[in-house]
């Protein structure tokens, strides 16, 4: 396991989130170069920092997945080198569908799915056009196979990654691979909340009787993008808990 990533090139989108700083000082224990893209320059800012002091180098890059123009030049600014891409760029907002906007609906399904389009036809092109591919993890949700109260559009975004990643995983096959990781509870910025509110509540659900880290879902991303993955395509690894089986 010892730098396996040696001398490959992974982008993170969303890189200034907890389980995406978690994943890339994995990777980067792995010996990867590391590209972190991100909206938040103060966050993406320290992500780097966090990695530079650790004895690693990263590259951070602002960038809105939304923005398919802007996708598909820092894909090409890889200049083709590009091996892992990893979205975790989502965004997670708590509303009940009867008081939803429109706005808010299209925004969530936007960046939570439009923005995992258009990293993965960007990446996907540069992977297939290779002797060697590549391989692609996107990041699901337990919340698209169980739903979840005021989040419905949170929920119908990431149910739409998990079939978008299967139907890619069948087109982009044999030279790349196509996976998903789907979190249950994790304890980060994104949701903390909710923990607030809904936190004891969901540890019942739990049959480990805790909520996941950042670095749990970190260890799952790492090794579907890893030749020890090799074999798995189409996958939707759950890293829940048990909260939710299937």
């Amino acid at each position: 396991m010892a730098r396996e990533f040696e001398g490959r090139v992974v982008l993170i989108t969303g890189g200034a989130g907890d389980i995406a700083r978690a994943a890339a000082r994995r990777f980067a224990e792995g010996g990867a170069r590391l590209v972190l893209a991100d909206t938040d320059a103060t966050g993406l800012e320290a992500a780097c920092a966090d990695l530079k002091a650790r004895g690693a180098g990263a590259e951070g890059r602002a960038l809105d997945v939304t923005d398919v123009g802007a996708v598909e030049a820092a894909v090409a600014g890889l200049g083709g080198g590009l091996d892992v891409l990893v979205n975790c760029a989502g965004i997670y907002h708590h509303r009940l569908v009867v008081e939803m906007s429109e706005q808010e609906w299209d925004q969530t399904l936007d960046v939570n799915l439009k923005g995992v389009f258009s990293a993965c036809r960007a990446a996907g092109r540069a992977m297939a056009a290779r002797e060697r591919g590549g391989t692609i993890v996107n990041l699901a949700s337990v919340s698209a196979q169980r739903g979840s109260a005021l989040h419905a559009h949170y929920c119908a975004s990431k149910a739409g990654l998990i079939g978008f990643g299967r139907a890619l995983a069948l087109e982009l096959a044999p030279r790349v691979r196509v996976n998903a990781v789907a979190p249950g509870i994790i304890e980060s910025r994104m949701i903390e909340e909710m923990l607030r509110v809904r936190g004891e509540e969901w540890r019942r659900q739990i049959p480990l009787a805790r909520f996941g880290r950042p670095e749990d879902v970190a260890e799952a991303i790492c090794f579907l993008a890893s030749d020890r993955a090799a074999y798995i395509n189409g996958a939707v690894l759950n890293v829940n808990g048990g909260m939710w089986m299937d």
